[in-house]
């Protein structure tokens, strides 16, 4: 069946929780003790070299997407915001993966101040109001999406962020952070909420630490037992720091009236709140009223549908009718503010952020959606600490500010953040263009500028370029759906090849590529191997069937050539699939000693030898990087562990990628969530080639040989590039 021509692609809506049940869980979970390891093993492997890697951006991406007519800045997820108590034009923000930004100018200039720390995954922020040169930051990100990433402990800084030191690395293995709260009375005293992504939970609930940090002890008299799914807020009372409310994940809300204690003791508060049906709570608390304190709760399906009050310090609790749609993604975008000067007026972020305002005559609440002109999904809000009317929302999509409580937005701040989330990336082999897709940021191009072009809305996942004509673009959003543009990826010339495979089984990701001798040539992988020889508009006629074990799904293709594919799947499979006239043949070629259950991320062919295959893979307690020699039947393959031996072995850390120098195949670089890694010996040994580069994923790389040079698509900290050879 052919698609119809000339049929305009449409982007669909970020589906978080689809992301979050679809996304493979090694590569945002994992050992926090490994990773540490594996970094301190990384920093020890590194080689003098004069090339060092270089921000191409975006610094920004203009016309983004929101759920109106307007079209904004975007640049990365933002996850909190912090305001300098004595100076508003001083801001820091916490980014998804992008660790921790500093402005001092009110936003006209940000620079990062935690690259070389050791996570960038940012779940909450912290100022101490009487000393703002002191700073916490809770690393492993509270909004459990798929691509949230684990934290290893606190990060605290004494001199406003210049340097950053970790705490609680024994305590808070693999925790998210959903909030921080520093007692403003005593601040040595610090709160945390956070939740575990280890089972059983090792670090879920509410911590204090009376030392500023250095030691954190789990509150336990009256709250949920750690094995919990944990804490999701915690707020002080302003005028009574013995005074604390915390929030459960489907457990309610809990109150001491002695926080300071040796062992403070906890109660649940029942009168008039619900017993269950709930899952994420957010907490705010009035500054101006304390007694008045709000709650916003998720149902079992993720629905924002419940807003509860109390007047009086918690005792009994009243239903506010919510006349707002926060939609049904609880567990990822749910946050309030209460205005620090009113009690009756309170913010509430979900997929847009709304405006309550309580009518004081009629009792009636107004809600109204403040947040349809910049870009979706709210996870932090941030009041001006000289003008409440001042306020600050991130988002998805980056940091926006109104001066008017919300009437009228600016992103004119939402620039110089490089934290664009970057899933798969593609380059015209013959130039500098770059087309890569973002989470939730759309499909964005880079031609030579750091402000780069906003291509397609939606989620960007895999990216072609025909090298032959290079206006020929395809990219995916979420799913099984192709799209392609005869115009350089141009905004609004997307044409959708997706009818006859949409919502067949795939990957949030599904893997496409083009046939590397003959762009014609398309390939797209779920349960099954699709396959199209018009440019994808000819229906998806070959459809390979791999047999796949259940949940076993397509996660990386390498077209070959015509007549030879390999793919490798999320169960750590590998296969050989080659043609015979019209027939197409499957081969099984992953044996011992390559290993079972592990994602596949990539597969690299060496040049000048189609039978000798280098696959990359997730997870932990694995080799990352083996070499398969493919039998003359292709029905087997010999497979060796080429990760390296004694001090160059490469660290027990998940893979994302590979590169293999097309005029040199002992040269290999592999993308992992530690940086890069080159080994020039065939993987003998390998270095860490990640000089200039920030601590992060790189989930993407390509060399562009005739510029030689290296570029690296990362998640959280935007594109890089490094020169890697004198052209």
């Amino acid at each position: 069946m052919k698609e119809k021509p000339g049929k305009k692609a449409e982007a669909p809506k970020d589906d978080a929780l689809f992301r979050s049940k679809n996304t493979v869980l090694d590569k945002i979970t994992g050992t926090a003790e490994k990773r540490l390891a594996a970094l301190k093993r990384a920093r020890e492997m590194t080689e003098p070299d004069m090339n060092r890697w270089v921000q191409i951006g975006p610094t920004v991406i203009p016309n983004g997407q929101t759920y109106s007519d307007k079209r904004v800045n975007v640049t990365g997820r933002i996850t909190d915001i912090v305001i300098h108590p004595n100076d508003p034009r001083t801001i820091y923000v916490g980014a998804a993966q992008g660790g921790i930004w500093k402005t001092t100018d009110g936003g006209d200039h940000w620079n990062p101040t935690s690259d070389n720390a050791l996570s960038l995954a940012v779940g909450a922020l912290a100022i101490d109001a009487r000393n703002p040169q002191v700073l916490y930051v809770g690393t492993g990100e509270g909004n459990f999406a798929g691509d949230s990433q684990y934290g290893i402990g606190v990060l605290k800084s004494t001199d406003g962020g210049g340097s950053w030191n970790l705490k609680g690395e024994g305590t808070f293995k693999n925790s998210r952070f959903c909030r921080l709260c520093i007692n403003q009375s005593t601040p040595s005293t610090v709160f945390a909420a956070t939740t575990s992504s280890e089972s059983p939970n090792v670090a879920s609930g509410i911590y204090r630490s009376t030392d500023a940090g250095e030691n954190w002890v789990r509150m336990e008299n009256g709250l949920p037992p750690i094995s919990s799914t944990g804490a999701t807020d915690i707020v002080l009372d302003p005028n009574n720091s013995d005074t604390a409310y915390a929030a459960f994940w489907g457990e309610g809300i809990f109150k001491t009236t002695n926080a300071n204690a040796a062992n403070p003791s906890w109660s649940k508060l029942i009168q008039g709140l619900p017993s269950g049906n709930l899952t994420r709570i957010v907490i705010g608390i009035s500054y101006s009223s304390p007694n008045t304190v709000y709650a916003l709760m998720a149902d079992d399906n993720y629905q924002i549908n419940m807003f509860y009050q109390t007047n009086n310090a918690g005792n009994t609790w009243s239903q506010i009718q919510l006349n707002a749609d926060l939609g049904q993604q609880g567990f990822y975008d749910i946050n309030m503010a209460v205005h620090p000067q009113n009690e009756n007026i309170v913010y509430l972020s979900g997929i847009s952020l709304w405006k309550a305002i309580r009518n004081t005559g009629t009792n009636n609440w107004n809600f109204s959606d403040i947040g349809k002109e910049f870009h979706p999904d709210n996870h932090a809000f941030a009041f001006d600490t000289a003008n409440p009317e001042t306020i600050y929302a991130g988002s998805d999509g980056g940091i926006y500010k109104s001066t008017d409580g919300g009437n009228n937005w600016d992103d004119g701040i939402n620039k110089g953040l490089c934290i664009t989330q970057f899933e798969f990336m593609e380059q015209d082999p013959n130039g500098l263009r770059i087309i890569a897709g973002t989470q939730d940021n759309g499909t964005e191009r880079y031609d030579g500028n750091p402000i780069w072009y906003h291509a397609d809305d939606g989620d960007g996942g895999y990216v072609c370029i025909d090298p032959d004509q290079s206006q020929n673009v395809w990219h995916t959003y979420y799913s099984l759906s192709p799209v392609f543009s005869s115009q350089g990826g141009d905004f609004g010339t997307w044409q959708d090849l997706s009818s006859s495979i949409q919502g067949d089984t795939s990957n949030f990701y599904p893997p496409m590529t083009l046939d590397k001798t003959n762009s014609n040539n398309i390939a797209i992988g779920g349960q099954i191997l699709y396959l199209d020889h018009s440019k994808g508009m000819g229906g998806w006629s070959d459809r390979i069937n791999l047999n796949l074990p259940q949940n076993d799904l397509i996660s990386a293709i390498n077209f070959v050539n015509t007549n030879l594919i390999y793919v490798g799947t999320n169960r750590g499979h590998v296969y050989c699939v080659t043609r015979s006239g019209n027939n197409w043949t499957v081969h099984a070629i992953d044996s011992s000693p390559f290993p079972t259950d592990r994602w596949i991320w990539d597969i690299g062919t060496l040049p000048g030898d189609d039978k000798k295959i280098i696959v990359v893979l997730s997870g932990f307690n694995t080799a990352h990087v083996f070499r398969g020699e493919v039998s003359s039947g292709n029905n087997s393959a010999t497979w060796t562990d080429i990760s390296g031996t004694g001090n160059g072995r490469l660290p027990d850390i998940p893979g994302e990628c590979v590169v293999i120098d097309e005029n040199n195949a002992s040269t290999i670089y592999v993308g992992t969530d530690l940086g890069v890694f080159r080994t020039v010996d065939s993987g003998k040994n390998w270095i860490w080639f990640s000089e200039g580069l920030p601590n992060c994923q790189v989930y993407d790389m390509r060399l562009n040989d005739s510029k030689g040079l290296l570029r690296a698509a990362t998640h959280g900290r935007g594109m890089w590039e490094r020169k890697v050879k004198n052209i």
